[in-house]
Parts: structure tokens; sequence; C-alpha cells
């Protein structure tokens, strides 16, 4: 995958052709422009020629937009480009404005002088980028005012025209800045890669960027300062902040041999920590890459929009031009009427609102899951996800904690304390989650008393003192997990295992049924024990004695009925019904790059209930894409009306334009 960082690129016009002009090239597999980052992916074909294909594609885009840079690599340009009304321009306008003036109230042989010194300071260089992507094919907005605002001038609307352009060039800033301002609060809500390593090499600590540290390097980090890589505890321990990269709202207490992950802050103590990553592949960059990349898989509704946005202008066009030619021969309207709506209807025609709003809210969504521990590997799962109507779960790790508890013994012909005693001896070396419900303390065992110890298919085996212990998974149904103790073949206990359900699991299914949407539960667990477990939690649907392709085939069976299917689960040991769903979620995938790969959506931390909040933003995002097409197709559509039946002022056009971009754009900002 090739990227290109359109630094300045502002046109969201011109971004839709840059897109279209890339996917069209003969070496280009596909490609997708993220007008938000301004980064232009691209898939070659196999045995294309890339290195042409990117020259091409860069020429044509220096062509179309000449003020912006493009740069190529990992990283985008750290070139900081001039925001807002530069001196430059504020003293285009106040020369405009005055010579305006001495043209409406100076009676003097020089009025036409100072009409054009008004025009031309404020209008060249929309005239001259406007000239520009006429001559590479391109009704770039710039060309279509162009004519507008000439025309004005054919007819003697002198005075529109030097309005239409100066409040076309003051909106065009402003709106500029509020996207700019938006995409800002939106990074922020981003984690962000550390700037620099601490590294320590004989003793002597020296400052690195993170890129340069190889793996099994040693860094130092201070109480204040972020991780830089993914790694190991080796010394020292403190308190971890991993809000920006879990949503985890209280620090973490870690210490030696515990994991650590880059962009999470140190609050309390120091650390020494092993690097088991490069700074590429550490959780930072892969939450930046995850959230860049988000927008090259996009929703239905911001394809389709783009569509639209394709045929929009040239429709507007085509019958601006009708009415300027055929109106006045057919008696419809005069010349300079028929003239003056035509140069309305190119004023209005050019779509930026939407082209600019529709991805802009997916993307402030997107910003706030992330600043959640959520992360989205494409703009149509954040648009889809209200559209799901059955929620399957895992049931162990999902909808449990995945802590065990002993909650009984059942001892057969000998005393319950000797045949816990023995079954512990049997669990002493298991690294099984249940064997930590049946040890109390590892170190109150004689490990003197275990001779050899074996792991089984079913469950674990050991040589004791005491003769051949075995614990293996039992055939009793039960509304608990049972498992049989044996000394030397002879069964001498049952023991009841339950796995505890988290707190908020019950939460989140009485929500998903107030949403109208299914919870099912789907486990390996016997019958019997699904059954209590999905009767504690309210779930009325469930299926058990589940193997993985059988998981697989319910979804096959379940697909297509009614509304979207989706799965959650720890996206390790579920990844093939995470991707066969039609919407997969992993939970707990904080330093899994398992997870992450398996999954549409990455819940950082175990927190079930944040899938509560996902529904809430996919919805309240749909709901502010509607308006915002809803309020702009309205303007649009009133301005091109009316100008058919009145001599509309030209300015009233330039805020169908400009002024509906502002003001989608101030509403998409209600998102954060």
């Amino acid at each position: 995958m090739e990227k290109l960082f359109l630094n300045g690129l502002t046109c969201a016009n011109c971004a839709q052709k840059i897109e279209r002009f890339a996917n069209d090239h003969a070496s280009v597999e596909s490609a997708s422009l993220d007008f938000i980052n301004t980064t232009l992916s691209i898939e070659m074909k196999d045995g294309a020629d890339g290195e042409v294909a990117l020259r091409e594609i860069t020429k044509y885009i220096n062509d179309l937009e000449p003020d912006v840079l493009v740069t190529r690599g990992e990283e985008e340009s750290e070139e900081e480009e001039e925001e807002g009304f530069s001196k430059i321009f504020l003293l285009r306008i106040a020369v405009s404005l005055l010579a305006l003036a001495a043209f409406l109230f100076i009676d003097s042989p020089y009025k036409m002088v100072f009409f054009a010194i008004a025009y031309i300071v404020i209008s060249y260089d929309i005239i001259i980028n406007g000239v520009k992507g006429a001559f590479h094919g391109v009704l770039a907005e710039e060309f279509l005012m162009s004519v507008a605002t000439i025309g004005a001038i054919f007819i003697g609307e002198y005075l529109e025209a030097v309005l239409v352009s100066l409040l076309y060039q003051i909106g065009e800033i402003i709106s500029d800045i509020a996207v700019d301002k938006s995409k800002d609060k939106i990074k922020e809500l981003i984690v962000k890669s550390p700037v620099f390593a601490t590294v320590l090499d004989n003793g002597k600590e020296i400052q690195s960027e993170p890129a340069d540290v190889a793996i099994g390097s040693k860094i130092i980090v201070r109480e204040g300062e972020s991780i830089a890589i993914d790694g190991t505890v080796i010394e020292g321990s403190a308190k971890v902040d991993n809000a920006h990269i879990s949503g985890e709202s209280e620090p973490v207490y870690v210490d030696i041999n515990s994991e650590v992950y880059s962009g999470a802050i140190v609050k309390e103590g120091y650390l020494i920590i092993e690097t088991t990553k490069l700074a590429k592949n550490s959780t930072a960059a892969r939450i930046q890459e995850l959230v860049r990349s988000s927008q090259s898989d996009k929703a239905n509704l911001e394809t389709g929009v783009s569509r639209f946005a394709r045929v929009y202008t040239p429709i507007v066009v085509l019958i601006a031009a009708m009415i300027a030619l055929l109106a006045p021969v057919l008696n419809i309207m005069p010349l300079k009427e028929a003239l003056h709506t035509c140069f309305a209807f190119l004023i209005v025609s050019c779509p930026c609102a939407i082209i600019i709003s529709v991805p802009l809210a997916y993307f402030s969504g997107i910003g706030k899951m992330s600043k959640n521990g959520i992360l989205f590997k494409g703009t149509k799962f954040l648009d889809q996800f209200r559209n799901i109507k059955t929620f399957c779960f895992d049931k162990t790790g999902t909808l449990t904690s995945g802590k065990f508890k002993l909650v009984r013994v059942e001892a057969i012909g000998m005393d319950e304390k000797e045949a816990l005693h023995l079954a512990r001896l049997a669990e002493y070396h298991s690294k099984h989650p249940i064997a930590s419900a049946i040890l109390d303390d590892r170190e109150a065992i004689n490990k003197e008393e275990i001779i050899s110890y074996t792991s089984l298919k079913n469950g674990v085996s050991a040589e004791t003192k005491f003769g051949s212990v075995k614990v293996i998974t039992s055939e009793k149904e039960s509304e608990y997990k049972v498992l049989d103790t044996y000394l030397d073949d002879k069964l001498i206990a049952h023991l009841y295992i339950e796995d505890e359900i988290k707190d908020e699991t019950k939460n989140l299914v009485r929500e998903l049924k107030e949403r109208n949407v299914k919870p099912v539960m789907l486990t390996g667990d016997t019958k019997i024990y699904a059954e209590k477990v999905a009767h504690d939690l309210g779930i009325d649907s469930f299926e058990a004695e589940l193997l993985p392709e059988d998981k697989i085939k319910f979804f096959e069976k379940e697909q297509g009925k009614d509304g979207l299917v989706a799965f959650v689960g720890d996206g390790i040991n579920d990844s093939p019904v995470i991707k066969r769903a039609d919407i997969g979620l992993s939970m707990g995938a904080l330093g899994s790059d398992a997870a992450i790969e398996a999954s549409d959506i990455v819940i950082m931390d175990d927190k079930i209930e944040k899938i509560v909040n996902i529904f809430d933003t996919s919805h309240f995002v749909n709901k502010i894409i509607i308006e915002n097409l809803i309020f702009t197709g309205f303007v649009k559509a009133a301005i091109i009306i009316l100008a058919l039946f009145i001599q509309l002022p030209l300015w009233v056009a330039v805020f169908g334009d400009v002024g509906v971009t502002l003001l989608s754009v101030i509403n998409t900002l209600r998102i954060r």
C-alpha cells in the first residue's frame, strides 16, 4: 500500500477528482482519499510500475492544486501552514473595499479603474486557479465563480461581481479554519506517538527517536513521561495511565514482568523497560494507523454522497447553460435576467458542503470512540452498527469474567478437605484459569508431595505420594461446571465451578433489548450450565455445546434473516467467528495483534458496556449527517428555485455554497 500525503488540500471537490483519477489509472487496483487526513492510499496492481504511476498521480495533483505539497512515506509533512486571515489577505480586502467605495461614491472619469482594482485585487487567484482547473478538464469551484463574476461584469452588475468574490474568499477562509480546527480537535482525541525514548546504554542515558530504538533495548520512563515503545518492565514500579489507548480512567499499577504499551503515561514511580517491538509496530502506532485507515473502508452513505456529488455539479451547470441560451430565445426571460439566473446556478452548484461534512462526521465519531479505547477498521462499521438486530456473545471472558470460583465440593467416600487437597496437588502446575479456582494459595501446597505432572486433553494428572490423582471434565449434568477427581482411578469427588458474571453484563443485555436488538449467547459448555448463565443474564436465546465450526454454521443460518448479525469475543480463539460475522468485535485487545487483525471493531479493554456507546454514537453520527444533507439540500434547492422566479442577489448564492459548508461543519462538531 502506497500513501501520498496531500498537505494543504482544502478543496473537497478537488479531492474527489483526485481519488477518481487515481482509481482510473491503469496501474492502480484501488485508491481511496481520506479528505480529513489528506491522505491518498493507493493499492497497485501486480506487476505494475508503481513509481511511474505515483509520479503521474502526483503530477495530476500538482496541476490541479498547485498549492498542495505532495509527500510520500510513513509520516506527514511537518511543514506548518499559515492559518486564518494573513496580513496579505487582509490588505487585499482593504484595498478592494477602498477601491469599491471609490467606484461607488466618487464621480470620476477613473471610475472603471477603481472597479478594475477592486475586482482584480480580490479575484485574481480565483480566476488563475479556475483557468488552471478548466485546462485540466475540471469544473472546479474557482472556475464557476470566475464565470459567474466575469458574467456579472458583462451584464453590468459591477457591485455584485466584487461582492461575490469578496464573500467567497472570506467564506472559504472561515470554512477552512473551521474544518482545520475540527480536524485538530478530533486528532486531540487520538493517541499520539511519543516524541522521544530515553535509552540506557552501558549506564548512560541517551535520548533517541523511538524509530531508532531496536527490539531488546532498555529504556527508562520517569513520572510524567510517555512510554515510547511496547515492552516488559524489568525494573521499577509505577502507576500507568492507559486512558489514551484503552479508555481506562483509573491508572494501573505495574511492576517487574508487567507488559506496558506505548502511548501510556507514567503517573507515579519510574520504569525500566525492555522493548519487545519496534516503534512502528507498537500500540500507539497501531492505533494511529487504524484511525487513519478507517477512512479507506467507507460507509455506503459516504460513497453514495460522493457519487451524487459527481453528477450534481455537471447537471446544475448544464441547466444554467440551458437557461442562459434558451430562456431569451423562447422569450421566457430577458437575456440579462437569464444570465443572472445562470450565474446564481453556477455559484450554488458546488457540492463542497456535503463532500466535507459527511466524512468529517464519520471521522469525528471514530475520533470520539478512539478516545474511549474503541477502534474501527472502517467508517462503514460505525455506520452499519445501528442496523445490528442480533448480537451474539461468546460466554467465557465476554459475558463472564473468566475468573472461576469453586462453589462446592461433593466428596465420595472420603473427607471433603482430603479430596480437595488431592485435587489441588493435581492442579498445582496447571496454567488453566480453572486451576486458580481450586488452588487457594499455591504456596500452601507442599511441592514435595508432587512427584510428576501431566496435562491431559480434558484435564490434568499428577503422581503424588498418595497415589495417582486425576482431575478431568465430568459428564455429570449440572448448572455448574463439574470436574471429577480420581485417586488411583477411583472417583473421590465432584468439584463444582462457576464462572462469575460481569456486573455490567446484565445492564448491557437490558439496553440491547430496549433497542430491539436480540442478544444471543454462544458457548461450548453444556446445555444445562449455559441455560443457567443465560437465565441469570436475562438472555432468551442461546446455543450450547458448540465447537468453533458450529458457531460459524450458526452465523451462516442467521445472516440475512433480519438485519445485521454481530459477534463479540476475545479476538484470538474466536477469530474465525469474528471474521464470519457481519460485524466482528474483539475485547481485551490491548497488546494483542491477533485481536486487532481479526476484528472490524476493537475494544481495547474488557468493558463490555462500551457496546452501548457504539450504538449511541452510530445513531448520533447518522443523525448529524442526515441533518446536514437535508439542510444543504433544502438551502441549495431553495436558492435554485427562487433564482428561477426572481432576480436573486448573487451573494445569496454564495451563502448557498460557502455559508452552507460552514454551518454544516459547525453542526458536525456536536459529535464530540
